[in-house]
């Protein structure tokens, strides 16, 4: 059963790093595509993505919802709980 757990906490902080990095990259190419490249992507190295002010500013700015943003959100929301569960029911002791 530990072993189980841990595949599955495993593969769901794996989701949650690719999910997170897709939020990131997105991220990035929307605010260098606003501000330009080098100052786009300062902005999006040393500002945080405000979880819910960016999605904001990107609907009044472009005009659209940004509901992949908020997918990827859920998807990192609900990965890194299970992960974090998983990681509960079976510890990382190698003992």
């Amino acid at each position: 059963m530990r072993s189980v757990a841990k595949l599955i906490g495993r593969l769901f902080f794996a989701i949650w790093l690719l999910a997170s990095a897709l939020l990131f990259f997105g991220y990035w190419e929307i605010l260098t595509h606003w501000l330009g490249q080098i100052l786009g992507s300062v902005v999006a190295l040393c500002a945080a993505p405000w979880v819910f002010v960016f999605p904001l500013l990107y609907w009044i700015v472009q005009g659209a919802f940004p509901t992949f943003y908020f997918e990827l959100l859920g998807v990192c929301v609900v990965s890194a709980v299970v992960a974090g569960l998983c990681g509960l029911v079976a510890p990382a002791s190698d003992a």
